[in-house]
């Protein structure tokens, strides 16, 4: 199967390409509006997407566009 560090990482790149920046944590705040809203809704559907592709294809790793550091690839279990 696919590294967790490594679809983690295609996560939060995929859903920054999608104009939505992820950290480590998935937080709405009271001032998000409807158009917000779906502005995430968009990019998890994009970005799932692409992480479903590259677990299916067996090329999480090669689709990230840099190399990744060890320590940020850490995981919190």
């Amino acid at each position: 199967g696919a590294a967790l560090p490594d679809v983690k990482l295609l996560f939060m790149q995929e859903m920054c390409r999608n104009g939505v920046l992820v950290i480590a944590t998935h937080n709405a705040m009271s001032v998000h509006d409807d158009a917000d809203a779906a502005v995430v809704e968009r990019a998890y559907a994009a970005s799932l997407a692409v992480i479903r592709e590259a677990i299916e294809s067996g090329d999480v790793a090669g689709r990230l566009d840099a190399p990744v550091a060890a320590q940020a690839a850490t995981v919190r279990t």
